[in-house]
């Protein structure tokens, strides 16, 4: 905060997502354990949801920090979390010291070519641009993905141990990941289901004839074990799920599309090429990576892409491909290491090798680069050039905020109006939704629309508040901002004498909250 401002930065995250995982650090920093959605006013029941953001609140309360500032905290542990269980992988696979440290390198900052082929934008472009999924930089953008990454890794890396080494106590850690998951990101069960599936049957099928029996016994005995172990959670998630008004209304909603083909190659771009180098390497000299390690890595990279594809278009699209950049990463971080180590046998300078290894790194980060440096450089934008919300709340809007909180109840319903702005081509369109979409998260106080998706109803509720029809609408007080340019349906707002049914509570500066009087009590 600076001078009673708060720094909403998010960087890659998408913008209406990072106040609805605020509001539900703020729920949990009232000593919740489980959350409702803020965004809609349909009738429900809480549920434990999202328990990194649960956890998080709690901490808030204990240590009496900012939800908003807690969020950032999650962050930066959250993300250690993931690059810990990364490094952990690559010590357990990797026989080389410097394929280690290219590979975490490429793991922390690589991505695809999606800025050569940004003129083509939309969801059929480089999964590098849109899908905060696809790259390790973007999911450190948000706690839950970070720790919903670490946890998926996490299971299927156990899993491999488990199986390549016969300790149950893996398979454990698999199962109790696994559980975990079910009340982070459930839908990556499915994923971690068929990607151990297909290496368990893909290994025993590689193996020579005398020991296939036995590892196919630790195929099946440790993958009961981590599904006896991550069952209970299953069943607790599924009894949450089925009880819980806002599932319900959340599956109504779309979660993205499908990542076409094309998409997923040049989200990864020149890391495909240095993945088959490593791959093509290995299976012949087997340097860096035994027999095993390669196999597993190779299904990592293939099924957690490709064939996400088709069991996205039925399960929760474009989610499923959480974390397959990371192996991508590992096996591209092998190709140029036997790149290098090649250059270097061949009598070229080592540093050179290394600069030449450098400048292929720095290549395959063009894309966050690029994404870190336009996200640095729009917060001097004016809104009308960014065309999204800004990354500060004013002074007044803080007071507001302020005053949300101590004059109304934690019951009430409290409407935000968006601003109406002009782009460059002179027309209107709704571009500063800031107070609207942070309002609930910094309040604590339901809202009747403001989250495309986490709103049910939107559309048909944003037009109706637009318009100020608030028949049949929940709210108790309206939240109005003056802009540069107003909505005509909001010109009774600007009247010294408010309209019927609206009572002038608290004017600041530019802003003016109302108190919506229930049409029974109006004279």
């Amino acid at each position: 905060m600076r001078n009673g401002c708060y720094f909403l930065w998010n960087g890659p995250v998408q913008r209406p997502d990072q106040p609805f995982y605020v509001s539900i650090i703020e729920q949990g920093a009232t000593g919740h354990l489980r959350m409702v959605n803020l965004y809609s006013t349909e009738s429900q029941h809480p549920v434990f949801m999202h328990g990194s953001y649960l956890l998080l609140g709690l901490c808030s309360m204990i240590f009496h920090i900012s939800p908003l500032i807690m969020y950032h905290i999650g962050h930066v542990v959250l993300g250690a979390v993931l690059l810990a269980v990364c490094w952990f992988a690559l010590s357990v696979l990797l026989k080389d010291d410097i394929a280690k440290k290219m590979a975490f390198t490429l793991i922390c900052f690589s991505a695809g070519i999606g800025w050569l082929t940004s003129h083509r934008l939309g969801e059929a472009s480089s999964v590098d641009l849109w899908m905060n999924e696809a790259v390790t930089y973007s999911t450190l953008a948000a706690p839950h993905y970070a720790l919903a990454t670490a946890l998926k890794f996490g299971a299927l890396i156990c899993f491999f141990l488990a199986v390549k080494r016969d300790r149950k106590r893996y398979a454990a850690i698999a199962g109790l990941c696994s559980g975990a998951l079910v009340f982070e990101h459930p839908y990556q069960l499915v994923s971690i289901a068929v990607i151990a599936a297909i290496y368990g049957l893909l290994s025993v099928a590689a193996c020579r004839d005398g020991d296939r029996i036995e590892l196919g016994r630790r195929v099946i005995t440790n993958g009961l074990l981590v599904v006896a172990i991550a069952l209970p959670f299953v069943i607790a998630g599924w009894r949450e799920a089925s009880t819980s008004e806002l599932i319900r209304l959340r599956s109504q909603s779309s979660d993205g599309p499908v990542p076409p083909f094309p998409s997923i190659i040049e989200g990864y771009g020149l890391l495909w090429i240095l993945a088959f180098a490593g791959v093509w390497s290995e299976a012949r000299e087997g340097r860096i990576l035994d027999r095993d390690a390669l196999l597993f890595l190779v299904v990592l990279s293939l099924a957690g892409t490709f064939l996400m594809m088709p069991l996205g278009a039925v399960w929760f699209s474009r989610r499923l491909i959480l974390g397959a950049h990371i192996p991508i990463a590992i096996l591209a971080g092998v190709g140029l290491a036997g790149l290098y180590a090649r250059a270097v046998s061949s009598r070229v300078p080592s540093l050179v090798a290394k600069m030449i290894a450098g400048a292929v790194i720095l290549f395959c980060s063009t894309t966050n680069l690029a994404s870190f440096y336009e996200a640095l450089v729009s917060l001097s934008y004016p809104l009308s050039e960014t065309e999204a919300s800004r990354y500060t709340l004013t002074k007044p809007e803080d007071d507001a905020i302020h005053w949300i909180r101590a004059n109304t109840a934690r019951s009430a319903v409290v409407q935000a109006l968006p601003c109406l702005h002009l782009n460059k081509d002179d027309h209107t369109y709704f571009g500063d939704e800031t107070l609207l979409e942070w309002e609930p998260a910094l309040t604590g106080r339901k809202t009747y629309v403001a989250h495309y998706l986490e709103t049910y109803q939107y559309a048909k509720k944003f037009a109706a508040i637009t318009n100020l029809d608030l028949r049949g609408a929940p709210i108790d007080y309206l939240v109005y901002t003056d802009g540069p340019l107003e909505l005509r349906a909001y010109a009774p707002l600007q009247r010294a004498v408010p309209p019927s049914g609206l009572v002038k509570v608290y004017v600041n500066h530019n802003i003016t909250i109302f108190r919506v009087v229930p049409s029974a009590d109006r004279v």
